[in-house]
């Protein structure tokens, strides 16, 4: 019993240093890009990153939590169905989120005007859409490692997920924004990239699928 409940401290240690480190480093880099590109332009990233969260709340249906929670219950009671539960969980998630996915790509234009930031952000929404499935099967067997207790496949997705969002999304306004790129698809871009890579990671290791 000890060793479980020391397992989950240091877990929870873990993570919890990795989530402020990486929101550290967030909040360093967008100090840089807003000295490129201005404090409005950063205004508008903050936005699109904030409706990228809200739409992967209804998206994904918190599956990270739930499987997280079935897949702990599964082992707990001594049952091998966890592949089965991981099959329903990302089938789930599957299907909610292809569904907000098509949702997105036709009320586009409707939500960019409900923003009311003044600006076209239908195409920025639409890339978004595209990673809404990446980011729940990404989030879908991120929950099983929580629940397996593997926080260090937990944190390394982060850490992916984050470094390949922030490189690009530097590049692009260090480099492309200059050669006369949209800064508001290229932060969408960064999203899709970002959400991308760290579910070919999860996939990568993931042997139950």
């Amino acid at each position: 019993m000890k060793f479980y409940i020391k397992k989950m401290a240091k877990d929870t240690l873990g993570l919890t240093i990795v989530s402020l480190v990486l929101q550290g480093l967030g909040i360093f880099l967008n100090a840089l890009i807003s000295e490129k590109i201005g404090t409005a332009s950063v205004g508008v990233m903050t936005l699109i990153f904030t409706l990228f969260g809200f739409i992967m709340v209804l998206a994904n249906g918190n599956i990270l939590i739930s499987t997280s929670r079935f897949v702990s219950e599964e082992i707990g009671c001594g049952n091998k169905n966890v592949k089965q539960i991981m099959r329903y969980s990302l089938g789930f998630s599957l299907t909610l989120s292809i569904t907000f996915t098509a949702a997105s790509l036709m009320l586009a234009n409707v939500i960019s005007n409900f923003t009311g930031a003044g600006i076209g952000l239908a195409k920025p929404i639409r890339i978004i859409a595209l990673s809404l499935p990446f980011a729940s099967v990404g989030s879908c067997i991120k929950g099983f490692f929580n629940a397996v207790r593997k926080a260090h496949v937990a944190c390394c997705g982060d850490c992916i997920e984050f470094s390949a969002k922030w490189v690009f999304l530097l590049f692009s306004v260090l480099v492309l924004v200059d050669k006369g790129y949209d800064i508001y698809i290229l932060i969408a871009l960064s999203i899709l990239i970002g959400e991308f890579i760290s579910c070919v990671f999860y996939l990568a290791k993931d042997t139950l699928i």
